[in-house]
């Protein structure tokens, strides 16, 4: 009898290992593309929160400075840091301004018991400090993807029903460090006009001033005993309307200057690599910090332009022109400001941050 042979058909040696090597690709490759859409989901998400932290900040700066007040003073200060790296400067200015506006209290006065609305408020911009202690807390001392832009607010009202706002008691009354606090970061409104703000003698407005801005002005002695500068900090739940955006590595002003053509104050304008010899800041630890306080009405006694290496006489501006006739004249204000941040992820999925500039328009 005979027997048919029966065959089965195998994969060879040499078939599988080329199975098992292609399968091995296709893995690597699809584990290759999943980890890019994670990455590229990841860069997405956070270049999405950081449009929105854009769009919050600029649409903020168009809203205040459509409404201007060129006949109100404005107060810059111009701080360039170089602590981070050997020749790298980063910028900390700050700015005071009135503006014309629908403005509202975001915590209700205590006489009333009402919310204080006003169409004039004296608005500031500048990154918080976040701790009370006159020697920390200062926004160079904080890593860049930490710090806060601080808008603050302050509503002018000729509302009857408030009692009226006297600085000339701040002499008396205000050398105490938490009532200087109180009113720098939790007073939203004052009932007096920007008239009787202008009027106030220097020696005061520069007291004044110094606890806005962290800078010194005027030899005030303040800056010595009171953490100066808007403070944020995150067990203080009443502090909180004053914070603009979280992950504002840095903050740079500049006003456009007709005569020369460029954004005034710059470090290394021709980008030339040598800081010492083109910069328009004070550097290397000295305390004098450029700035301008514009004044429309010169019979106020006080204002000028502080800016260094020679600036002032390549620029030589008169202290008295420092008004509204010649607001487009004058160097660090002109026709526009320019605005540049440094944006950072809550995710710090850029870990550099993101460099973005805006420019407002002042004329009419």
């Amino acid at each position: 009898m005979k027997h048919k042979r029966i065959t089965y058909r195998a994969f060879t040696l040499i078939e599988l290992v080329v199975t098992i090597a292609i399968l091995a690709m296709m893995i690597s490759f699809s584990s290759v593309i999943f980890k890019v859409s994670i990455d590229t989901h990841r860069v997405a998400g956070a270049n999405s929160e950081i449009m929105q932290i854009l769009r919050a900040i600029t649409n903020q700066l168009d809203s205040d400075f459509k409404g201007l007040r060129k006949d109100g003073e404005i107060f810059v200060i111009w701080l360039a840091d170089d602590r981070r790296e050997p020749g790298e400067y980063e910028r900390f200015d700050r700015i005071i301004f009135f503006a014309n506006g629908d403005f509202h209290s975001y915590h209700p006065d205590a006489n009333t018991g009402n919310i204080v609305r006003g169409n004039l408020a004296r608005i500031s911009y500048m990154l918080a400090r976040n701790s009370y202690d006159p020697e920390q807390g200062k926004p160079a001392q904080q890593e860049p993807h930490e710090r806060v832009l601080v808008r603050t607010q302050n509503v002018l009202t000729d509302n009857s029903d408030l009692p009226p706002t006297n600085f000339a008691d701040f002499n008396d009354g205000f050398e105490d460090e938490i009532q200087w606090r109180g009113w720098r970061d939790k007073r939203e409104f004052d009932r007096l006009s920007m008239h009787e703000w202008g009027m106030i003698n220097w020696s005061l407005k520069a007291d004044i001033l110094t606890v806005m801005t962290d800078v010194n002005v005027g030899n005030s002695p303040l800056i010595e005993s009171v953490a100066c500068g808007t403070t944020v900090v995150p067990d203080n739940h009443n502090l909180f309307h004053l914070i603009l955006s979280e992950g504002v590595g840095e903050f740079q002003i500049q006003g456009w200057h007709d005569a020369r053509g460029q954004w005034l104050p710059s470090i290394d304008p021709d980008n030339n690599g040598d800081f010492d010899d083109d910069t328009n800041f004070y550097l290397e630890g000295s305390r004098n910090v450029p700035g301008i306080l514009y004044t429309p009405q010169p019979d106020r006694g006080y204002g000028g332009l502080y800016m260094a290496n020679g600036l002032n006489n390549e620029f030589p501006f008169d202290q008295n022109d420092i008004d509204q006739e010649h607001f487009n004249e004058i160097p660090g204000l002109g026709r526009a400001f320019k605005f540049t941040f440094t944006l950072y992820d809550s995710r710090g999925i850029f870990e550099n941050g993101r460099i973005f500039s805006h420019i407002v328009y002042l004329d009419d």
